[in-house]
């Protein structure tokens, strides 16, 4: 005869003892005797159990409880999966309603801020493709417009959209559509000036914004002269390190970047709103630099007249740019003039961030590049990006500073 065994595990000694049936029935006698003595008891302490009694059951009962369990769990399980189940229907129905009519997902971003819309969109995966689709829905909508308006003098190429970081008292986020055209020879020697206008989606007296581009079309692969400008004075101090890049020509061959903005710190741009300008071809316009309007020193002459030991040395970005002269004004406040070359291919990496703000790479002379449009009036549209250049092209670099020796 096999008799049933309990096993006791006493949290004291940390030992585990083996005992029969027999024994088991007295100490179940001992304790309902102490329980009988507790309940008479008038006040009540709170239990502690130093050991935990394990006894095996019958194999009868035990079949009917765990029938009950696994019949228990089963009824639960299947419970879970038809809330699952229904809730993935609706998750369904409410993205493909969505999906289907754009109006009600344009409604439903509206309300939305672009930092909103970028956390919203990263949410899982179904979110972040009916967003990306809606985008992309909304860039070929606007390619397609710039496509018809300008197919003479670009010939459009391709389209994304862009999340850029504002640098606000209220840090917040654009989002633009990108597009990309590639210059026609028509528009060599001229001067190109486009845009185009745009309303809010919620704007009450539904004004009319207007946005220009402005810039000379150079012969194909001709040298390019780019201006940097950085003021760090003691009166127009550079918070953010980023300096004024003066990039007005372009060539043809080359693809230019024109963001068209979608969300901003004000609200939603209404993208059927968008309507482009007519590109006007006027002769080629050449600026005047105020700076150049100065008496300037050569380095010798001007460490006579001022004690100045953080000078930019001309090795700097050797061997990708080579330094063609550095000459010098002011005495208070001073300007640094610096003339570079691009001779060798290569990307200037932290050189350049840490000097003008941005990465400069250098392309093959017979190389088309990319340039960024800067929307007219403004010193700074999108900041640290990729500025590209050619073998042959020139950068100019201002750099202001002083104005505390007084």
């Amino acid at each position: 005869m096999v008799q049933n065994k309990t096993v006791i595990y006493n949290d004291n000694e940390k030992k585990i003892y083996t005992i029969n049936d027999k024994d088991y029935n007295k100490m179940d006698q001992l304790n309902m005797q102490k329980n009988n003595n507790d309940n008479n008891n008038i006040i009540h302490n709170s239990s502690t159990y130093k050991s935990v009694h394990l006894r095996n059951i019958s194999d009868y009962k035990c079949k009917i409880k765990c029938n009950n369990n696994i019949q228990n769990e089963h009824k639960h399980y299947i419970y879970n999966n038809e809330d699952t189940n229904n809730e993935n229907k609706s998750v369904k129905k409410f993205f493909m309603l969505i999906k289907n009519n754009k109006n009600i997902l344009q409604n439903i971003l509206s309300f939305l801020n672009c930092s909103d819309l970028l956390n919203f969109q990263k949410t899982c995966s179904t979110t972040y493709i009916c967003i990306s689709d809606f985008l992309d829905y909304i860039c070929l909508h606007i390619y397609s417009k710039f496509k018809n308006k300008y197919d003479n003098y670009f010939e459009p190429f391709n389209y994304f959209y862009k999340y850029e970081y504002l640098y606000t008292d209220n840090p917040s986020c654009r989002l633009d559509c990108i597009l990309i055209a590639k210059m026609n020879k028509e528009c060599i020697g001229y001067n190109n000036r486009f845009g185009y206008k745009y309303k809010y989606l919620y704007d009450k007296k539904k004004t009319s914004y207007y946005v220009y581009f402005n810039f000379n079309v150079l012969k194909c692969y001709n040298p390019r002269i780019i201006e940097i400008y950085k003021d760090i004075s003691y009166n127009n101090g550079d918070d953010i390190n980023v300096s004024h890049i003066v990039n007005n020509d372009v060539c043809s061959n080359d693809y230019i970047c024109i963001p068209i903005n979608l969300f901003n710190f004000i609200g939603t741009v209404a993208f059927d709103s968008i309507r482009f300008i007519q590109n006007k071809l006027s002769k080629y316009i050449t600026y005047n630099n105020q700076l150049d309007d100065q008496l300037w020193y050569n380095k010798e002459e001007y460490k006579i007249l001022r004690k100045e030991n953080k000078l930019i040395t001309p090795e700097t970005f050797f061997p990708h740019l080579k330094h063609i002269s550095t000459i010098y004004s002011g005495i208070d406040v001073t300007v640094m003039k610096s003339t570079y070359k691009a001779v060798e291919p290569g990307n200037l990496g932290k050189r350049s961030y840490s000097l003008w703000g941005n990465y400069f790479i250098i392309e093959n002379k017979l190389d088309p590049v990319f340039i960024f449009l800067k929307r007219e009036g403004l010193q700074h549209d999108y900041i640290y990006q990729n500025y590209y250049l050619r073998v042959g092209d020139s950068i100019v670099f201002y750099l202001i500073k002083g104005g505390n020796d007084i």
